[in-house]
């Protein structure tokens, strides 16, 4: 499982120019920062223990709302969780395997 950060910026940069940004150490995951959302959320992409998330949350805040998780830990999902967290609207990204709705409190459908 590769940790180099530049890594995965080049890779997002380079094969679809889309410019991210590491998570300082202090946020707590080892991921990046995708986009701003309009509300003041931020969209982030962080790997977790199997897979890769998409996440929406509070810029300086420990928890988050939304989230959207993409199968495995790989260059490939890796890949799939940045473009759709890149271009989803006020909606949800494609191709998640599961979520829980933490605006809402509620368990989503599976995409």
């Amino acid at each position: 499982m590769r940790t180099d950060p530049e890594f995965y910026v080049k890779a997002a940069h380079e094969l679809y120019a889309l410019d991210i940004e590491p998570l300082p150490p202090e946020a707590g995951y080892f991921g990046f920062k995708v986009r701003d959302l309009a509300d003041g959320w931020e969209v982030w992409v962080v790997r977790m223990l199997v897979n890769w998330r998409v996440l929406e949350t509070l810029p300086d805040s420990w928890g988050y709302g939304r989230f959207w998780c993409y199968p495995g830990t790989g260059l490939h999902s890796f890949l799939a969780a940045v473009i759709n967290a890149a271009l989803y609207g006020d909606g949800e990204p494609d191709g998640w395997i599961k979520a829980w709705d933490g605006r809402r409190g509620q368990r989503l459908e599976y995409a």
